[in-house]
């Protein structure tokens, strides 16, 4: 599965790890921002995880066909994700919509997400080949 899709768009693992790196960039805004009037892990788990889990579905369905930007908010941090989503999305790849939903979700479901385990995953998904670097399989290409 890695073959084919280092065949047909060798930038993924770098257009995926940007969009892993925006999602975590506003999750961590977010936190950030909202935990200076938050000081027990109750109010995280009642203020700040429903308003990450609303951003992830409004991400989601930005980041899936037919791409459709939301509304724009008076929330800057969200619409630089935005604006930094559409640059890692572009152009169009099947891969990419199936697995960023995923990665959302994953980022934006859990307070304590480690950005190394998601990065991990990407290079479970887009493995070098045998020992090969990816501008030795962009160049054969």
């Amino acid at each position: 599965m890695g073959l084919g899709v280092q065949a047909e768009d060798p930038e993924i693992r770098q257009r995926l790890t940007d969009l892993v790196i925006c999602l975590f960039k506003y999750k961590s805004f977010v936190i950030n921002n909202d935990t200076l009037y938050t000081t027990t892990p109750d109010d995280l788990n009642k203020k700040i995880m429903p308003y990450l889990k609303n951003k992830c579905n409004i991400i989601k369905a930005f980041i899936t066909p037919p791409r459709i930007r939301p509304p724009i908010s008076k929330d800057n941090a969200f619409e630089e994700c935005l604006d930094c989503l559409e640059v890692a999305l572009k152009p169009w790849n099947p891969d990419m919509s199936i697995l960023c939903p995923q990665f959302c979700d994953k980022i934006f479901d859990d307070l304590n997400q480690n950005s190394n385990k998601i990065l991990d995953q990407i290079e479970l998904y887009c493995p070098n080949l045998d020992g090969v670097s990816d501008d030795e399989v962009a160049q054969e290409i």
